[in-house]
């Protein structure tokens, strides 16, 4: 699964940013938005043999802070430090 962010105004209102790499993807999900992909991982993990989760919003790190929130990362079978992710 991969998590883009949010910034819907920059994405589809025309307009050339100065920057898009960063601006389009400077989105922090919020712990609300998260959890509601908790039970889809879930389900995901029961029926494929790998389940990755990516968060391609990485402006201004917020991929990893995204990545790390314990909304994600304690509550799937692999969190990420785990010896069996390459």
């Amino acid at each position: 699964m991969r998590f883009h962010g949010h910034n819907c105004d920059i994405w589809y209102k025309g307009e050339k940013e100065a920057d898009h790499r960063l601006d389009r993807y400077d989105y922090l999900y919020k712990k609300e938005q998260l959890e509601l992909w908790v039970s889809h991982i879930k389900e995901a993990e029961l029926k494929a043999a790998k389940v990755r989760v990516y968060f391609n919003n990485h402006g201004r790190s917020k991929s990893v802070r995204n990545a790390f929130s314990k909304e994600i990362s304690t509550r799937i079978s692999s969190p990420l430090g785990s010896s069996n992710i390459p």
